[in-house]
């Protein structure tokens, strides 16, 4: 108790040795009880304490963190609300750091500087995605990642499109910052469609492990909610949709390449719906 005290008012050195002396005993305590039940608890609160140790030395400088570092530490604080919300807010921190130094973005052979800080943090972020994601063992989990770029993304879209409007209402315009803008706007467009195609892919891969003919159960046997065959086509057409909005982004038909990739998936989609 002292040591999670210590921890919410954020004397990191009185906390860490706290956790440290606790753990100690629970690690004597684990290995004292020949009743496995007995072992396998105290074992357990040695797991627990493990994140508030490394966020405390974390805090102290001891850490030699990343961005990637604070996310595996969030996944082993499962179910510690107060310790979730301080990974989240140094992970945050730390993207706003990397944001600030952050240059050049380059898409389809194409770079210019991105000087916004809302959408510098969300890329970043999106950066990360692969890695979150495969630290992600629930379905709910992979959805609320989604859920948070697109919102970024959306925040992103929304600063870069108040930028282009400030930059229009001059009476002197600076037509390669304007033409620099509308570029960065038309790759978060990009970017938002396709999280939102990958969202869905990834539902469809959820709710085809629920059709019936794949459970093998007769469905009045079910008791869970099962996958009817139109909700997988909504979803196809949510993907269609997608890429449709990207084939008509304002700026994208000039690059043919690009259209038929969009145009190959878009067949292709509509084969799977």
């Amino acid at each position: 108790m002292r040591a999670n005290y210590k921890f919410e008012v954020q004397d990191w050195k009185t906390a860490i040795d706290l956790y440290s002396q606790s753990r100690s005993i629970y690690e004597k305590l684990a290995s004292a009880f020949l009743d496995e039940a007995t072992r396998m608890l105290y074992a357990q609160r040695v797991e627990e304490i493990g994140p508030n140790i490394r966020y405390c030395a974390y805090n102290l400088g001891q850490g030699g963190m990343d961005i990637k570092d604070l996310m595996i530490m969030k996944s082993s604080a499962a179910g510690q609300d107060l310790l979730s919300a301080k990974i989240d807010a140094a992970i945050k921190q730390t993207r706003e750091k990397l944001a600030s130094s952050f240059g050049d973005i380059t898409w389809r052979g194409k770079s210019v500087p991105l000087h916004n800080e809302k959408a510098r943090v969300f890329i970043l972020h999106l950066q990360e995605k692969e890695s979150e994601m495969s630290r992600q063992s629930t379905f709910e989990g992979k959805m609320e990642l989604f859920d948070n770029l697109l919102m970024e993304c959306k925040d992103a879209l929304q600063a870069i499109k108040e930028e282009i409007g400030n930059e229009m209402s001059t009476k002197k315009k600076n037509e390669t910052n304007l033409s620099q803008l509308q570029f960065i706007k038309m790759y978060l467009s990009y970017l938002r469609q396709n999280l939102m195609i990958e969202r869905n892919i990834c539902m469809i891969d959820w709710m085809k492990e629920k059709l019936p003919v794949l459970i093998g159960t007769p469905k009045q046997e079910i008791k869970t909610k099962i996958t009817k065959p139109e909700d997988l086509i909504r979803l196809y057409d949510g993907i269609i949709l997608s890429l449709n909005e990207i084939s008509q982004l304002q700026g994208i038909e000039v690059d043919e390449k690009l259209q038929e990739e969009v145009e190959a998936q878009i067949v292709a989609y509509k084969g799977f719906r």
